[in-house]
Formats: structure tokens, C-alpha cells, sequence
């Protein structure tokens, strides 16, 4: 009977230090952001600059609505994910997967490469 307990402890602790691990960026998600770079790697550094303006913003509201230039919808975000409501009010359209938020700066994983948004006034 102890023998058998050893491996199902074991594997309770390793799910609960992986859950432990895994960041959650709902509450630093929440700001307006602005697009900065295009091509970029996973520390945010850029092949292409994008010159701002306030086409590029786009704003994650605390109550789960994204807000940019051509849209006003619902989001959640589901671990790394980001997730749009689709005009069936389901969640199933990933917008992007946050690689990091540090310093004001995100470095967002999206179908046509990685980008880099920096937050509209300043750090959280």
C-alpha cells in the first residue's frame, strides 16, 4: 500500500508546482497598448519598428472587453492565451499568446509572427 502512495504523491506535487509556475496575465494584461514592433524574438527585440500612432492602440478593459480601432468585443484570457468572442458569444478565436509582460513592454505571439506592444502611460 505505501509503494502505491509514493507515485500518486508524487505526481500531485509535481501538478501543483507546475500550476504554481504558470503565469497568469489577466491582471497585468488590463491598459491600453500600443503596437511598437513587428518580427521581434522572445525578449521583445524588433527587426521592425512600427512608428506609433492611435491606430495602433489597442485597450483590454478589467471587465473582459477589447477595444481597438475596428473592434469592441469580449476577451478572456485562458493561460498564455488570448481569446476574442466570435459573433456566437463563444470564446474560441485566439487573438495572440503572451510570451511576457515586463516593464511596460509585451511581446505577443500572434499567426503572423511575434510582436512587441508597449503600455500607453507608462509601466503597472
Amino acid at each position: 500500500m505505501k509503494l502505491s502512495a509514493i507515485p500518486f504523491i508524487m505526481c500531485a506535487a509535481f501538478m501543483v508546482l507546475s500550476a504554481c509556475t504558470r503565469e497568469d496575465y489577466r491582471s497585468s494584461l488590463v491598459g491600453t497598448w500600443e503596437w511598437t514592433g513587428d518580427s521581434c524574438d522572445t525578449g521583445g527585440n524588433c527587426k521592425k519598428e512600427i512608428i506609433t500612432d492611435d491606430g495602433n492602440r489597442e485597450t483590454f478593459t478589467a471587465d473582459g472587453l477589447y477595444l481597438s480601432r475596428h473592434a469592441r468585443i469580449g476577451y478572456v484570457v485562458a493561460g498564455s492565451e488570448i481569446r476574442l468572442a466570435t459573433d456566437t458569444d463563444s470564446f474560441n478565436t485566439v487573438y495572440g499568446e503572451i510570451l511576457s509582460i515586463k516593464n511596460g513592454i509585451m511581446v505577443l505571439k500572434k499567426d503572423s509572427g511575434t510582436r512587441r506592444y508597449s503600455r500607453v502611460g507608462g509601466t503597472k
